[in-house]
């Protein structure tokens, strides 16, 4: 009854459940209309737990770092309907890792920074002096000086280096670490 009352309130009814056992009472709601989908998790053994699950007889599955192995066999009770989906945990640890990244880099994001949907930042870097951007009219926030290079919004590199105001740069993609590791650089000329 509670689904119904979720879906007149506006809401999406769906279960998400442990891939620990098959439970198929809830490929019964499905089947109603009672809910809409059912996400099944792979089991997962973490360092807060792993002893505990040792010791009720659960392993890790071979190759990986956190699967339990016997998660899949869920599947077969479960996975053959429409609206049953099956989230790895590769897939959460990569949709856990990627969110992480979101929120370093609104933390450490300058003004002039783009933050990507994966959570990298994303800005302009130039071989020109900042004394020639202050020439040029650009507004200090929108760039910073480093040793040998200004980093700047990457729309604004791009801006100048088409109207010819500086000669070449790059558009740089880099994690929001402390070590700020450079995913892609896009060469502008």
């Amino acid at each position: 009854e509670i689904l119904y009352v979720a879906r007149e309130e506006g809401l999406t009814p769906a279960f998400e459940i442990p891939g620990i056992r098959a439970e198929t009472e809830f490929l019964d709601f499905l089947d109603e209309g009672a809910a809409d989908f059912c996400n099944i998790n792979e089991f997962e053994m973490s360092d807060g737990n792993a002893k505990r699950m040792q010791e009720a007889g659960f392993e890790l599955r071979e190759g990986h770092m956190s699967a339990v192995e016997g998660s899949h066999g869920v599947l077969d009770a479960m996975g053959d309907h429409e609206q049953v989906y099956y989230c790895t945990s590769v897939f959460k640890d990569a949709a856990q890792h990627r969110n992480r990244l979101k929120r370093m880099a609104r933390v450490v994001q300058r003004e002039f920074d783009d933050v990507t949907d994966d959570g990298t930042l994303v800005y302009g870097k130039i071989w020109e002096p900042a004394a020639r951007l202050a020439e040029l009219g650009v507004p200090e926030e929108f760039y910073t000086e480093k040793t040998d290079h200004v980093e700047l919004a990457w729309w604004l590199a791009e801006e100048m280096i088409e109207e010819g105001d500086i000669g070449e740069g790059e558009i740089v993609e880099q994690y929001p670490t402390a070590d700020g590791t450079v995913v892609e650089r896009t060469p502008l000329a």
